[in-house]
Formats: C-alpha cells, sequence, structure tokens
C-alpha cells in the first residue's frame, strides 16, 4: 500500500511538472475589465517626472490608452502623438481622456527599481526625443514610461508595435493592435475616429441648460 501510495505521488508530481505555467491575466477580450492602475513615470504636464497613475484621475471617463512597445519616438509617431494631441483638446469637454505609455520591455523590473543611472538615462533621452525638455508639445494627454513589468498585466501580443485599448467604465470597448509599420497618420485617424464613436455618448455627456421657471412678481 505504502509503495502505491508513493508511486501515485510520484506520477501526480510529473504530471503537475509537465503541465503550463499559468499565464498572466490581462486585458486580451472585449467586455473585460481593466486589470487596475499601474505607475508609469509621467513625461510631460504637471506631474512630469512624478510616478502617478493617470487612470486613478481619469476613473469611468472613456479612456484611450496607447502602450508603444520601445523608447524610440520616430517621426511617425512624433506625428501620432500631434494628432492624438489635437484629437483629444476638441473632445476634453465630453470627458474623454487618453493617454501613452512607452513601454521598455528590455528588463523586467518595475521601474522605480531599476538602476537609477539607468533610469535616468532613460527619462532624459525620452523626454528630448519627445520635445518635453522646453516645452510640452502634447499639453492634452500625458506620455509616460515604464517598465517590462507593465506587460504581466496589460500585455501585448508578441510582435505588435503598439496596443490601443478604447476603455469605458473600467471595461475594454475594443482593442487595436499595430504591427510595425502599421501605426500610420491614417491608420491612427480611423482608430480615433473608431474611439470616438464607440466610446463618446454627447448625449450624456453634454447635458441641456436647465429650464428657468417664469418669474413670479409680488
Amino acid at each position: 500500500m505504502v509503495a502505491l501510495t508513493q508511486l501515485l505521488n510520484f506520477l501526480a508530481a510529473c504530471t503537475l511538472a509537465q503541465a503550463p505555467l499559468p499565464q498572466p491575466a490581462g486585458v486580451a477580450k472585449v467586455g473585460e475589465a481593466i486589470p487596475g492602475p499601474f505607475h508609469p513615470l509621467v513625461l510631460n504636464g504637471d506631474l512630469a517626472d512624478r510616478y502617478h497613475c493617470p487612470l486613478s484621475d481619469f476613473g469611468g471617463r472613456p479612456i484611450v490608452l496607447i502602450l508603444v512597445r520601445g523608447t524610440e519616438v520616430s517621426d511617425a509617431w512624433k506625428a501620432n502623438l500631434a494628432t492624438l494631441n489635437t484629437w483629444q483638446g476638441n473632445l476634453q469637454t465630453l470627458g474623454m481622456r487618453s493617454m501613452v505609455v512607452y513601454v521598455d520591455d528590455s528588463f523586467r523590473e518595475p521601474l522605480a527599481l531599476a538602476s537609477i543611472d539607468k533610469r535616468r538615462d532613460l527619462q532624459s533621452k525620452m523626454k528630448g526625443l519627445l520635445g518635453t525638455t522646453k516645452e510640452d508639445p502634447y499639453p492634452n494627454f500625458p506620455v509616460c514610461l515604464d517598465s517590462g513589468d507593465l506587460l504581466s498585466r496589460y500585455p501585448m501580443p508578441e510582435g505588435v508595435e503598439a496596443s490601443v485599448l478604447l476603455v469605458k467604465g473600467f471595461r475594454v470597448v475594443d482593442r487595436v493592435d499595430l504591427n510595425p509599420g502599421d501605426a500610420t497618420g491614417a491608420r491612427m485617424e480611423a482608430v480615433l475616429k473608431m474611439a470616438e464613436a464607440k466610446l463618446v455618448d454627447k448625449k450624456l455627456l453634454s447635458p441641456p441648460k436647465p429650464r428657468l421657471k417664469p418669474r413670479i412678481e409680488d
């Protein structure tokens, strides 16, 4: 009996050893709740050089969350950021919010725990590429930096250059994953047009002025 029990335990251990490791949960399907807050390093605006979670400020408002893999800012992406800034400015009063996070997945630990020299060098490089060292070319939304640790909660498919998450009420309304070379100006404009159609309800976000009753004279 003892030998049989040991054999069964050995077989169970072998089965567990061969089982695939559980994958981290993330935003993959429409209708799922977002995994929660995170604290990237903000590179522009009033919160520049601070670790802050814009999602905590946005609340349940409609959000366009753009994750960009890597720390290079091409001319195409500078144009996309300018397009997003104009689009966001036009919809600011309707409750729309957006943010862009550049993800350096060359290291996996949280950004705040990375080598201070590497972090400062990367921070200076990104601010120089974005043009935020002297003035803010994108005042209508935060541009942020984070490490590959973010991808354990907000995973991006292998090989994609950017993921655009359309979020409302803390749930994913839609998702667009862009392969390298796909993030053209025309494609970005199409994505933002789709975001406006799916996220902005102008009837709800622009309440009518109250009607005043006729004044009763004494």
